[in-house]
Parts: C-alpha cells; sequence; structure tokens
C-alpha cells in the first residue's frame, strides 16, 4: 500500500541530511518555531491513472529562515536534492520521477520579518492500493 505522499518526500529530504522529521522538516504545517525550517504541503497533482497503477501527486516545500541567503541555500538543496529523481523506492512506494516545476522562487516574508521560499514538484508514483 502506498503511504503518504508528504511522509516520503519529508523522509526523503531528512536522509539526505536536509534537516530531521517532526524538529526542522514539518508535514502540511509551519510552526511557530524554529524558525529556520520547512514544511512539505500535498498541493493536489492530477488524477491516478485510469489503466495502471500510477498515481500523480504534487507537493509544495517551503522553506522559512531568518535570512534571505538561508531561506535559499535551504531551498536550493531541496531543489537539487528532488528535482529528477527516477526509479527510487521511499518507504514502501516506488517513485518512478520527481519533477521540479520551477526552480527555487522567493515569495517574500511573514509577519515576523521570516523570509520564504517554495518550490513544487510533480510526481509520478505506484500505487498499489488501486483494485481494479
Amino acid at each position: 500500500m502506498s503511504t503518504s505522499v508528504t511522509d516520503d518526500i519529508a523522509t526523503w529530504l531528512a536522509d539526505k541530511g536536509i534537516g530531521t522529521k517532526g524538529t526542522s522538516i514539518f508535514r502540511g504545517y509551519l510552526p511557530p518555531t524554529p524558525v529556520d525550517c520547512l514544511g512539505v504541503f500535498a498541493s493536489g497533482g492530477s488524477a491516478a491513472d485510469l489503466v495502471g497503477n500510477i498515481d500523480n501527486p504534487s507537493v509544495q516545500v517551503l522553506v522559512r529562515a531568518s535570512s534571505y541567503t538561508n531561506a535559499e541555500t535551504v531551498a536550493y538543496n531541496v531543489f537539487n536534492n528532488l528535482h529528477g529523481v527516477t526509479e527510487t523506492t521511499i518507504g514502501n512506494t516506488r517513485y518512478l520521477l520527481i519533477e521540479a516545476l520551477q526552480d527555487p522562487v522567493f515569495v517574500g516574508q511573514n509577519e515576523n520579518g521570516h523570509y520564504l521560499f517554495s518550490v513544487n514538484f510533480r510526481i509520478m508514483r505506484e500505487n498499489t492500493s488501486h483494485v481494479y
């Protein structure tokens, strides 16, 4: 059975040394602290294939940091570690492709003056829970 795409991506990023799940990598939200952290959000995607067992989700990774440079650096680390991943198993799920939809982009500062960068990915992954 396929696992949560946000959990898998958070796990992949933690395994690559970008942060620690639950400490600096979060799923579905950015907590008030720590300032320097990232969130992995499900952002839609397209419907699963009608024939076969391929899901097509997308995720957004939102990076927050106390400085522009730190936020940008982490966002590019995320980009470099996810863009172009092919034929990889994360957890129990086979990922056929993870592809960035754009380079990391500065989206502004939050109400506390912290810097935010975003990068979005489209994903093709096997879904063994489909029953036809």
